[in-house]
């Protein structure tokens, strides 16, 4: 792929990824767990890298809801929950609102340290035979 593309898990934890989201996302999937939700309510640097960060937080939060909505008894899972809620005061806020929206694409802006304001446009695939996991290609829109 000639774009920044990552595979995420049933928890948001990036699987694979290439060349280019490692360069994009050097802060998430660069770091020692490269779970999606712990990067952004409690890397530090999150809310400079994701433009319109609380917004894009509220919004991350209802898809993980409602990816997971069939498995609130899954213990990975309501340990992943919990552990955030234990340590983000923004994610126990947003995760109380019981929001769900299915993840969906659109334009994307972030805040790269060394490229400075990259514009994409998301799209995400579930693989056949994985319906718990997403393919995410950032396609560069200008």
């Amino acid at each position: 792929m000639t774009v920044p593309a990552y595979l995420l898990d049933r928890l948001w934890r990036a699987t694979q990824w290439n060349a280019k989201a490692a360069r994009l996302f050097s802060g998430w999937l660069g770091g020692s767990e490269p779970c999606l939700l712990r990067y952004v309510f409690l890397d530090k640097g999150a809310p400079r890298f994701i433009s319109d960060y609380e917004d894009r937080a509220r919004r991350l939060l209802a898809e993980f809801r409602a990816d997971t909505a069939r498995a609130a008894e899954d213990a990975e899972m309501r340990a992943l929950v919990e552990g955030l809620r234990g340590k983000s005061k923004l994610f126990g806020r947003l995760w109380d609102e019981h929001a769900v929206l299915s993840r969906e694409g659109g334009l994307r802006i972030f805040e790269h340290p060394e490229d400075g304001r990259l514009h994409y446009e998301q799209v995400t695939f579930v693989p056949a035979g994985r319906p718990d996991h997403k393919l995410v290609m950032l396609l560069p829109t200008g």
